[in-house]
Parts: C-alpha cells; sequence; structure tokens
C-alpha cells in the first residue's frame, strides 16, 4: 500500500508496509495519528532550545542571534566577539613619550560596540610619570580587528627605580566578550646621576690622623643608590701610611647629596718625601655615571721644617753684602722652594738696602744662603732695621724661625773733634775756657742749624764749626760732655754724637778715644789716652779692684749696660791723684725681633 499509494497517511508522516496492511506515524516535529499530522511549534514547547533567537519551521526551527553575535556550530549557541588588550603587560622607556595599547577583537564586527580604556595609578605617579586616559572606542561592523589608544609617557630628570600604572579594558555591550581586561604598564627610567670625588688631590700632613674624603651626587633620587669606595696604594703603603678601607656608601632619596668618608693617617716618624694613595669609587648602578671616579691622597711628611738660622743679625753699614742663610732639617729627594722677602721698618728700601724677594730651592742641601745688599748712605744715623719673612707653598715642611730683623748699624761720624787731645790738661794745668772746634760732616739735608751743649749747661750756636766755652769751674773734676743737636726743618731736634767726653779742670785728663760704644758683644777694648808723663795706670771696672792696666782696657764677660772705668795714674806728675773716670757702652740694640706666628701652607 505504501508504494502503490493506496495508503491514506500523512503527507507528513512515514508509511510503514506491513503484511497485509500499513502504518502511518508522523515525521519528527509533528505529532497526530499519522493519517494527520500537525506541525509542532518547539519554539514555544520548548525552554533553551536556542540561546537568543528561535524560528519555527514546519516539523522543525532554526536558532538565530541578534545583532553583532555569531550562530555558533552547535547551531544553538550565539557567540558574541571576544576582545581583549593585545599584552598583559607592556615595558615603556621614559623618554619613549607614549605608551600604545592596542585592543585585539577575535574576529570582524557585524555590529557596532562600545570599549572604555582606562588607566589605574600604581607606583608611577599620574600627571607625574603619565597621563590620565579614560576613552571610548566606538567600533562599527568593519574588517578591521584591531584599534589602539597612546597613554602620553612623561620624562623627569629623576633617577628612581621603574614604575608600574595599569590599563582597563571594559565594555556594556553584551556582544563584547572581554577576554584580557588588564594589563600592566612599566616605565623604565633613563635618567643618570653623576657622582665624583669633590677634589681631584686631597693633602693631609701625617700627623693630622686622618683626611676626609668626599663624593658628590648631582641629580635627583628617588631611589638609593650604592657605591662602593676602595683605597689602592702608591708610594703610600697601607697599613704603614694609612688604614685600607673598602666600604659602600648608601645615597638615599634627595637632590645634590654629598657624603664623605675618614681614612685614617698614620704617623711613623721618619723624615720623607710625600707619598701618595689612590681612592676609587665603582658601582653596579648603570644610571651612575662617574665624573671623577679617582682621587689622590698626598700625605705630606711632618718632620721636615725650614727656618731662618738667626732670629737678629747686625750688620756694618759698610758691609756691602748681608749674609742670611736659611737651613732646612733634613735632605730630600725633591726640591722643595721657600720664599724670602724683605719688609720696611725704620730703615728703607732702595736708601739703605736692596729690596728682595727671592725663591731659595733646596736640592739635596740643607743650607742655603742670600745676599742682601746694604747701601752705605755716608750720613749719621741711628741704628735701622728691616725684617726678613719666610713663606712656604710646600705643604712637606713646616716653618720655624719664619722672621728676622736685620740691623743695619751706622759707620758714619756725623761730629769729630779737631782740637780735642790739645784742650786736655796733659800737664795738669787749671784752664778757666777753652775753645772747641768740631768738623761737621755727611750730614742730613734738612738740618737748620748746629747747636752745641756741655754739661754744666752751656750752649751755643756751632753751625760754624767752632765754639768757645768760657768762666768754666776750676774744680771741675769730671769730664765734660760735648753734645751737638741739630734742629731740623720740621722743628725736632736729633742728637748728632753719641758721647764726647772732655777731661776735667785740674785733673790728669784722659779721654776716651773710641767714644764708649762697643756693639753686639760681651767683651770690650777702651782705648783711652792722656793722664799726664806718667807710664803706670790702675784701672777699676765698675765696683771691681784696681789692677794694673794700660790703654787700651780689656775686659771680658762684660753685659748690656752702662759701664764706667777708674784709671788712676801711679806718677807723681799730678797735681792731684783723684782716678779719672771713664763711661762707656755695651750696645746691643734695642730693636727686638718681632713675635711673629710661622704660618705654614695647608692644602
Amino acid at each position: 500500500e505504501c508504494v502503490l499509494g493506496t495508503a491514506n497517511c500523512s503527507v507528513n508522516a512515514a508509511c510503514t508496509n506491513t503484511e497485509g496492511s500499513f502504518l502511518c506515524s508522523c515525521r519528527q516535529g509533528y505529532s497526530g495519528d499519522g493519517i494527520s499530522c500537525t506541525d509542532i511549534d518547539e519554539c514555544s514547547t520548548e525552554t533553551d532550545i536556542c540561546s537568543q533567537v528561535c524560528i519555527n519551521t514546519p516539523g522543525s526551527f532554526i536558532c538565530g542571534c541578534m545583532e553583532g553575535f555569531l550562530l555558533d556550530t552547535d547551531g544553538k549557541s550565539c557567540r558574541g566577539v571576544e576582545i581583549g588588550l593585545q599584552e598583559t603587560s607592556y615595558t615603556i622607556a621614559e623618554s619613549a613619550g607614549r605608551a600604545e595599547i592596542c585592543v585585539q577583537l577575535s574576529r570582524n564586527l557585524t555590529g557596532n560596540v562600545t570599549l572604555v580604556i582606562t588607566s589605574e595609578a600604581g607606583t608611577a605617579t599620574a600627571s607625574a610619570d603619565y597621563l590620565i586616559i579614560s576613552e571610548e572606542l566606538r567600533l562599527s561592523p568593519g574588517p578591521s580587528t584591531l584599534f589602539c589608544v597612546d597613554v602620553p609617557i612623561l620624562e623627569d630628570d629623576v633617577v628612581e627605580n621603574t614604575e608600574y600604572f595599569s590599563v582597563l579594558l571594559n565594555s556594556s555591550d553584551s556582544v563584547a566578550n572581554i577576554t584580557t581586561g588588564f594589563a600592566t604598564v612599566a616605565i623604565t627610567d633613563n635618567d643618570n646621576i653623576e657622582a665624583t670625588f669633590t677634589e681631584a688631590l686631597y693633602s693631609v700632613r701625617e700627623t693630622s690622623g686622618s683626611v676626609t674624603v668626599c663624593v658628590s651626587m648631582f641629580g635627583a633620587l628617588e631611589r638609593n643608590v650604592t657605591l662602593q669606595l676602595r683605597t689602592e696604594d702608591g708610594r703610600a703603603k697601607a697599613p704603614d701610611d694609612y688604614i685600607n678601607i673598602n666600604e659602600g656608601l648608601i645615597f638615599s632619596s634627595g637632590s645634590n647629596v654629598t657624603m664623605c668618608v675618614q681614612i685614617t693617617v698614620l704617623f711613623d716618624g721618619i723624615a720623607e718625601d710625600t707619598e701618595l694613595f689612590t681612592v676609587v669609587l665603582s658601582t653596579n648602578d648603570s644610571s651612575v655615571i662617574f665624573t671623577r671616579g679617582t682621587t689622590l691622597v698626598a700625605i705630606f711628611n711632618s718632620d721636615v721644617s725650614v727656618g731662618i738660622l738667626q732670629e737678629l743679625y747686625l750688620f756694618e753699614e759698610d758691609v756691602g753684602k748681608a749674609e742670611v742663610c736659611v737651613q732646612l732639617s733634613e735632605v730630600l729627594n725633591d726640591s722643595v722652594n721657600v720664599m724670602l722677602k724683605s719688609r720696611e721698618g725704620t730703615a728703607k728700601s732702595g736708601e739703605d738696602y736692596t729690596d728682595i724677594n727671592e725663591v731659595i730651592t733646596f736640592t739635596q742641601t740643607t743650607v742655603m744662603c742670600v745676599y742682601i745688599s746694604i747701601v752705605d748712605d755716608h750720613l749719621a744715623e741711628l741704628a735701622e732695621s728691616f725684617s726678613l719673612d719666610l713663606s712656604t707653598t710646600s705643604p712637606i715642611i713646616t716653618l720655624r724661625n719664619c722672621s728676622a730683623t736685620i740691623i743695619i748699624v751706622d759707620n758714619d761720624a756725623a761730629v769729630r773733634l779737631v782740637n780735642g787731645a790739645p784742650l786736655l790738661s796733659r800737664t795738669c794745668e787749671c784752664e778757666h775756657s777753652f775753645s772747641v772746634t768740631i768738623l761737621l760732616e755727611r750730614l742730613r739735608d734738612d738740618i737748620r742749624s748746629i747747636n752745641c751743649r756741655l754739661t754744666s749747661n752751656i750752649r751755643g750756636d756751632c753751625s760754624d764749626g767752632s765754639i768757645t766755652f768760657r768762666n768754666l769751674p776750676a774744680s771741675r773734676r769730671e769730664p765734660y760732655i760735648l753734645e751737638v743737636h741739630a734742629m731740623l726743618s720740621d722743628g725736632r731736634c736729633i742728637l748728632l754724637t753719641r758721647e764726647i767726653r772732655l777731661g776735667g779742670n785740674g785733673d790728669c785728663g784722659v779721654i776716651l778715644i773710641n767714644d764708649g760704644l762697643v756693639v753686639n758683644g760681651d767683651s770690650v777694648e777702651v782705648e783711652w789716652q792722656g793722664a799726664g808723663p806718667t807710664s803706670s795706670f790702675d784701672c777699676r771696672l765698675d765696683s771691681n779692684e784696681f789692677v794694673p792696666c794700660e790703654s787700651p782696657f780689656k775686659a771680658a764677660g762684660i753685659i748690656n749696660g752702662d759701664h764706667r772705668l777708674k784709671i788712676s795714674p801711679r806718677g807723681r806728675n799730678c797735681k792731684r791723684r783723684i782716678p779719672r773716670k771713664l763711661y762707656f757702652t755695651i750696645f746691643q740694640s734695642n730693636i727686638t725681633a718681632p713675635q711673629t706666628e710661622c704660618i705654614s701652607f695647608v692644602p
């Protein structure tokens, strides 16, 4: 029946032949007795048969998807668009200027999609290290599957660690299936910081105990930077001359930071040349640039000194050349220089001496001398002085006796007696008046008048070289003292004579030939003449006993100051045997060396 078509099954039914008959059964998607079959609406009778859209068809159904979705291979599920950040982490150099963040789609879009990309701060600071973004991407159907945005990266001058911020991807559209919505952006620092020793050479005396060496960082730090500092031997050796170090310097956050270390320096008590050792910086930090990564430390010997041999020199005006010597305490292998410079006092440069400013070089020797020209001006004047100052820029030696005083003793006689000897009472004759003739030599240009005065205060003008003193006491036994004064044009009065002694009346007269002045010594020879025809004399110095003597009288061990010599003639031709008294002075100078502090050069 089924073949012959005599069966009355529904067209939506299946006919099954049986022996002598047939069976009718509705096909899938239909319901009924086979003779009559009605379509089943699966979309309304079954739930979750399709994920989004169900379309009923005769005997079946079709699943569909909303806009932007695609039907999956199971024919029922709808698949959206898989969208994610292209990378989960980005590394960007600070100098790059921007970070490109890309979004990857799994397929072409068939509908509109809106995405939102935002940034989130981490160790990187918004507005300081990058600019905040919050950006919408409105995507339309098309062939593109990659979309990118830029995040501005900001460059600074701060040395810092790598800093991080995050990028987030979101969408409110159901078609957008966010697979990778979080990424980390690392900003690597490209800044450098300069490290340097503050000095190319550090100098220290070995008695100082230590030397301070400093390292400076120039730039801004937001992280720690570690430098390693170590010493290396040169001519100076550890541990004989210094204590070796090898230590870390940790520079923390800040700007233009300086750190210092102390290196122990040892005193060995040996006179030696300057010795050096090296200090070296190193680091594993690539951001550090060394502008001066090594330095030298010079250890200067403290056992060598230099000084002027004497603090006081005395020279006659006609000496021509005055020798002054400087002594170094030790012979050094290297040459060393000192400076000797003159400084005016009462003696004037160019008038009394020739100024010097001389460099003295010691090379394998300990004593060096210089010669200073002394000017003989042929003018009677008092002793004058100038100073010498010793200095050095060499840090290996210390100064001692750094100043000396040079005294120029005048050798010019301003006043000489022409008839001094004849007027003395050699024959013990009494005189009540006498005339004095003096010779005036090499006087100053500013003298206005000359006056002579005796001990008895008898005075008068002797500008023409002669004067007569009258009505002198007959009984005077002490010598007269003649003083010659000069009145200057500025009103001042100066004494031209040290002392001229004239014999007294009525005694056997003696006269001191050498003016009673003995310069710079502890021994004296007093020369005298007169005292009549006797040939034998007794002398007494100060309060000592009388001893036989002759001219000149010699004595030693005499201290500075005024002294008195009594001379007693033994002959009988004198009317009186009262001892004559001669006065003389041991004179060194009242000019003493100034108390000058020697200042050594300290580098």
